[in-house]
């Protein structure tokens, strides 16, 4: 049996390095500070750096944990209107990996979501999260308004 592991298996692009280091910016805390304290051997925050290279996905899990530590909040800095408690990013997980569709884990997410949600006074998600249109293309609606397409490559069963 041939080995069927790819060099770019166990690695993320920089991009979403950045992105989580802009999270803490704009909480108040300092991207120089972190890294520093992380001791990587590389700066996601560089002038010029390429947000599309490959870096190890321990790299980005380090930068991800410490991030989420500082915060205490997992909502990944969408400006909710309280804090997503230590965990909740694992649940969802853990809730929606066996779906064995797209459609299924966007169904399953907006389930545990509007569990979440009646946990505090915030407003559920709506009925029916995923909308079929007739060109092929589905509407996920995460939030009474806002709401994401997918592409015409997306066929829901």
């Amino acid at each position: 049996m041939r080995n069927s592991y790819s060099p770019h298996k166990d690695r993320v692009p920089l991009k979403y390095a950045r992105s989580m280091l802009q999270v803490a910016e704009a909480q108040g805390y300092s991207s120089a500070e972190l890294l520093r304290s992380l001791q990587l051997s590389f700066n996601p925050m560089a002038a010029g750096a390429d947000l599309n290279s490959l870096i190890d996905s321990r790299d980005y899990s380090q930068i991800y944990n410490r991030v989420m530590w500082l915060l205490q909040d997992e909502s990944f800095g969408l400006g909710l209107q309280r804090r997503t408690p230590a965990g909740s990013f694992r649940m969802l997980c853990l809730f929606i990996i066996h779906c064995e569709t797209l459609e299924q884990a966007l169904q399953r997410a907006s389930e545990f979501i509007n569990f979440c949600r009646s946990l505090s006074d915030m407003h559920n998600t709506p009925k029916r999260p995923v909308e079929r249109l007739s060109n092929g293309t589905a509407i996920y609606r995460f939030a009474q308004s806002a709401s994401w397409s997918t592409p015409p490559s997306f066929t829901p069963n």
